[in-house]
């Protein structure tokens, strides 16, 4: 094994968790997201880490920009595509930790030290291809899921959603996921791609072992539907096909 993705590592001294929000026209949503990360200030519950919070715009022509600065959001301009705006955020981030947050998604409560507590915790290679078995601490993680919507088939979703993270290491973007800065820089951030950086980044952060799973839920955009949200997996799980099987980056999908 490279010693890059050693299992030796060392409990994270977090000082600042840094936030990174890619968005592009959100002025709806992005009020509550960053008011659910503590911005600009949640007093009934008392924060033992600094957050930091930047919002990275990718061209928006509404008035997303303008709903970041009044939340006191960092404010960093990218160009339009996801990959690259998560990976020009991290490069402004000074967080010991990073945390990847989709504009219309919200942070559970006390999501902080959940994620401090994931990451010290002791962790164990389990895919039987590797030899090493010395347990290490956790170098990466993701939330459960839920989607804000009451109908019973978004409950069949997010069950689905939360086995394939369980069993097969494969959460979603939109699962706020979180890693080490240490092991971002390792992996050198983000692929500059529009749709699926995330799965591709997932799937290298399987070298460092499992993720950690915190059981509290991000709760998920209420503009989905069913049918929608099938529709999307549908096409994202047949990228991911396209992509395993040596096909062309997905450059050609620019949907954000």
């Amino acid at each position: 094994m490279p010693p890059e993705f050693s299992l030796q590592s060392h409990p994270v001294n977090v000082n600042t968790i840094s936030i990174i929000v890619p968005a592009l026209n959100e002025e709806k949503s992005i009020e509550e997201t960053l008011e659910r990360c503590g911005f600009p200030s949640d007093k009934t519950h008392k924060r033992s880490h600094t957050i930091e919070v930047i919002v990275v715009d990718g061209g928006s022509t509404d008035a997303t920009v303008k709903v970041a600065e009044k939340c006191q959001a960092k404010v960093v301009r990218s160009a339009r595509g996801r990959g690259l705006q998560l990976n020009a955020g991290a490069a402004k981030a000074t967080g010991d930790v990073l945390l990847f947050l989709h504009a219309d998604c919200l942070l559970p409560l006390g999501y902080e030290e959940k994620v401090v507590a994931s990451l010290n915790a002791s962790g164990r290679k389990r895919r039987w291809w590797h030899r090493s078995t010395q347990a290490a601490h956790v170098h990466w993680g993701c939330f459960q899921m839920h989607i804000r919507a009451p109908e019973f088939k978004f409950r069949v979703i997010e069950r689905s959603i939360a086995a394939r993270t369980r069993f097969m290491w494969t959460p979603y973007g939109d699962q706020a996921l979180f890693m080490r800065r240490t092991t971002f820089q390792t992996l050198n951030g983000f692929k500059d791609w529009p749709l699926l950086e995330d799965y591709e980044m997932v799937r290298r952060l399987h070298r460092f072992g499992r993720p950690a799973l915190v059981c509290d839920r991000v709760g998920g955009s209420r503009r989905i539907s069913a049918d929608v949200c099938i529709s999307h997996i549908l096409v994202v799980c047949s990228s991911k096909h396209h992509f395993r099987a040596g096909g062309n980056e997905p450059q050609h999908i620019l949907t954000f």
